[in-house]
């Protein structure tokens, strides 16, 4: 099965136009099939390519999946210290909409 999940940003069309942190209100999409599309015997693991590897293959494939993660955490660094004022205010506004205290 086949779901779309929103990646927020970015105008609806193609080219890359105003993606990432800030874009504009449309919505990108990305397609992700669910774990019952993938036999239950095969590992979910971004590094599995099926069929037997070396020793050498995988730990050079999990040190290049590593660095992508810390390149990635780096990435979202200069946000940390917002998230809780973003989340703590995302909040607020929900409860106040949920309770009818304010009217869009």
């Amino acid at each position: 099965m086949m779901m779309m999940s929103s990646l927020g940003g970015g105008g609806g069309g193609g080219g890359g136009s105003g993606g990432g942190i800030g874009g504009g209100g449309g919505g990108r999409f990305m397609t992700y099939s669910s774990s019952l599309s993938v036999p239950p015997s095969a590992p979910q693991s971004p590094n599995y390519s099926g069929g037997l590897r070396s020793q050498s293959s995988v730990f050079v494939e999990q040190e290049k999946y590593l660095s992508e993660l810390l390149a990635e955490r780096h990435k979202l660094t200069p946000f940390l210290p917002v998230l809780p004022h973003a989340f703590r205010l995302l909040n607020q506004e929900i409860c106040s909409i949920i309770s009818g205290t304010k009217l869009a």
